[in-house]
């Protein structure tokens, strides 16, 4: 039997810390009914899928009862599409465990991972009362105004799913496609929209969305949030308001299980989207003890690449003068330090896999995003600034990744083996541990 090493990066937050305290203040051993439906839940899960894992060698108790006490206090389980992604993340029925009550042992001995038993921990559905019930297709447009719109309410949600779409389906194949697609946006996305991939990074703006989402379109050479074949399940949209919804975005057939899941509102009256949070399989899988990031490529696995990689695709993508390196060997060395180093995504305040926030700081998952726009044609001059080795205009700063802490990510991936092993973390030792045979 052999004992296989993996590095991690892992260490308590002060700040997790802090809030730990604020977090007790919700841990009580009844859950009251909640008084109205949860507005959709998607924007509170990355500090939950970065803090919090079944797995107790890598879990955060503090960190993950902070994520979980506005989880809890927003009734999210009574939303069953964030309730199935807490379990995703959960990787069982322990979702039905995670609430606030869990952490009232932090400080002494850690009651997470959840510890079943007690009646409040399968009380969730039962505990939802009207909180369960999605509001009325007749709510989405009351009070819109002397004119009704064009087909009521049912339109109304029918345009505002089929918007879910719009964003996420891979269709500009080419460069001259990306102007015209990115014009079209104008019509789908409010001025302040929000779109947070979680665990993968944070856009606020139109314009900034916009980028965002071209960077995963087929033209960027990237791999897209939803699958071609995919599709948004309206039959499972879960509209916990007027104006907002949890939707599931189906695999295709031939990935099954892979279901993300998205998080929408939208402006009063519109279609026009508000904030998107969306939840994918490549994230939540991380924390699995079986995690081979097999094909295909998904948008966690695209980031898992060598420096030869890397550096062709910024010559292809940068050309001459726009080329931010001395040499393709200055590239290679530049992105093989970056990968010894462990910065390949921020893993912010949570860890030691799993980040929060992947694509900011000096990374070369930040450098990903602007090779992707540098890649469809967007920006070209600017994007390719930012994947020198001192990224040009603080694109990826240091200090966007709070606390430097970067990982990764791929070093943490199970290889393959035979027979029966345990597998155990330590954030002391910053490893983990697979015996095999």
């Amino acid at each position: 039997m052999g004992v296989l090493r993996r590095r991690g990066v892992g260490a308590a937050s002060a700040v997790a810390a802090k809030t730990a305290a604020a977090a007790a203040v919700l841990a009580v051993g009844i859950i009251s009914r909640p008084a109205a439906a949860a507005a959709p839940c998607g924007h509170l899960l990355p500090p939950i899928v970065a803090s919090c894992t079944a797995e107790p060698g890598v879990i955060r108790p503090a960190a993950c009862c902070a994520a979980l006490a506005p989880w809890n206090a927003a009734a999210c389980w009574c939303d069953p599409v964030a309730f199935n992604a807490l379990a995703a993340v959960a990787k069982n029925g322990a979702a039905y465990g995670w609430r606030a009550a869990d952490c009232e042992a932090v400080g002494g001995d850690a009651a997470l991972p959840p510890r079943v038993g007690g009646p409040f921990r399968f009380a969730a559905r039962d505990t939802c009362g009207d909180a369960a019930t999605p509001a009325a297709v007749a709510e989405s447009v009351r009070g819109c105004g002397p004119t009704p719109v064009r087909g009521g309410g049912a339109a109304l949600r029918a345009a505002r799913l089929a918007a879910v779409g719009t964003l996420l389906a891979p269709v500009v194949e080419t460069r001259r496609g990306v102007r015209p697609w990115m014009t079209g946006l104008d019509r789908v996305l409010a001025v302040n929209a929000t779109f947070t991939p979680v665990g993968l990074g944070y856009y606020t703006g139109r314009e900034d969305v916009k980028r965002a989402l071209v960077a995963a379109q087929p033209v960027a050479g990237g791999v897209p949030y939803a699958p071609s074949a995919a599709a948004v399940d309206a039959s499972e949209a879960f509209w916990a308001t007027p104006d907002a919804v949890s939707v599931p975005v189906s695999a295709a057939a031939d990935a099954p299980g892979r279901v993300s899941a998205a998080f929408v509102t939208y402006a009063p009256c519109s279609a026009r989207v508000r904030s998107l949070a969306l939840l994918t399989p490549a994230v939540t899988r991380l924390y699995d003890q079986f995690v081979y990031f097999d094909p295909p490529a998904d948008v966690v696995s695209q980031l898992d690449r060598t420096p030869a990689s890397w550096c062709a695709a910024i010559g292809a993508a940068c050309p001459a003068a726009a080329y931010p390196y001395a040499s393709l060997a200055a590239c290679r060395a530049a992105y093989a330090a970056m990968i010894a180093d462990g910065r390949v995504v921020c893993a912010r305040t949570g860890g030691p896999f799993v980040p929060q926030n992947a694509s900011v700081g000096d990374t070369t998952a930040c450098r990903a995003r602007y090779l992707a726009l540098a890649t469809a044609g967007v920006d070209v001059a600017a994007s390719c600034s930012a994947l020198g080795a001192v990224s040009s205009s603080g694109r990826c700063a240091a200090d966007a990744c709070p606390g430097g802490l970067t990982v990764d990510t791929f070093k943490a991936a199970n290889p393959r083996f035979s027979g029966s092993g345990g597998f155990q973390c330590s954030t002391a030792r910053r490893m983990c541990e697979e015996e095999w045979m």
